[in-house]
């Protein structure tokens, strides 16, 4: 929202740098959201969001992400791509990623959080991946990023400082899949629901929804949940229920909801009790 019109070059170009690398995290935050919601669906290609100059990536106005849903070349994914079924499986992750996207980008726009680890990573407990510092990185935010610490990332680089130099390429230590989000968390003088949201990799709207907050107002001491309780087996429809916000609620797709429950369709009548699982 700066106007660069009355600004001279050296400024203009820090301002538009600024805005861009801040683009290019939350799209790196959006695409891992994607990337999560794709690999409930079956193996995937790469297991982290990949960046390339492509001229409908680089815009700093707003996120942008590429989506690659499979190859027409291979047969097997040729022949999914072209089921209706799947389109709207692939569609419903789509869908399920971004909502949860804009859940929380509004109440934390400096993108600074991790886009959630994908299960199965390639990177397996003990083993490390590299970070190339860039404009704006700091020892601490990174160490935050990668759920690890900033001694840890000293010992691994040899580092003697906390200073994080442009450019640099930095050996993270990797938690794996061990590295699971905690049942609950205390809350800390300084903490708010957005920084606790981006710590966990968990929306503001489940954190709401576990903890049956009706704002984002949080106290010292207050102990939140952080993971939703087990799924109830059944879901009695209500008025005003429809399928796909019942899916949405459970965390189920749409088609396997239709599959437990042998619907032919998406109507649903009150009073009836769909299978959830």
């Amino acid at each position: 929202g700066v106007s660069l019109a009355d600004k001279d070059d050296v400024l203009a170009r820090v301002l538009v740098d600024l805005s861009m690398n801040n683009t290019i995290n939350e799209s790196v935050n959006l695409g891992g959201r994607v990337l999560k919601e794709l690999s409930k669906l079956g193996r995937l290609h790469s297991k982290r969001v990949e960046q390339a100059g492509f001229a409908v990536l680089k815009s700093a106005d707003m996120p942008s992400i590429l989506i690659e849903t499979g190859f027409i070349t291979n047969p097997g994914e040729e022949s999914r791509l072209r089921r209706d079924s799947y389109q709207e499986q692939v569609a419903h992750a789509i869908y399920t990623a971004l909502y949860e996207y804009r859940e929380q980008t509004p109440y934390f726009t400096n993108a600074s959080y991790v886009a959630p680890r994908v299960q199965g990573t390639n990177a397996s407990a003990g083993s490390t991946i590299t970070h190339t510092v860039v404009r704006g990185d700091t020892l601490s935010e990174i160490a935050e990023r990668y759920g690890t610490s900033v001694k840890s990332i000293q010992s691994l680089n040899g580092l003697r400082s906390t200073t994080a130099v442009l450019g640099q390429r930095l050996k993270i230590a990797v938690a794996g899949s061990s590295a699971a989000v905690p049942e609950t968390h205390t809350v800390q003088r300084g903490d708010s629901l957005s920084k606790i949201s981006a710590r966990y990799n968990v929306t503001i709207a489940a954190l709401r929804r576990f903890n049956q907050l009706s704002s984002d107002v949080v106290t010292i001491g207050q102990v939140l949940k952080l993971n939703a309780p087990a799924s109830p087996a059944q879901h009695r429809v209500r008025s005003g229920d429809t399928l796909s916000e019942i899916a949405d609620r459970y965390r189920v797709s749409v088609n396997e909801l239709k599959r437990l429950n042998g619907l032919r369709s998406s109507r649903i009548r009150v009073g009836q009790t769909l299978k959830l699982r």
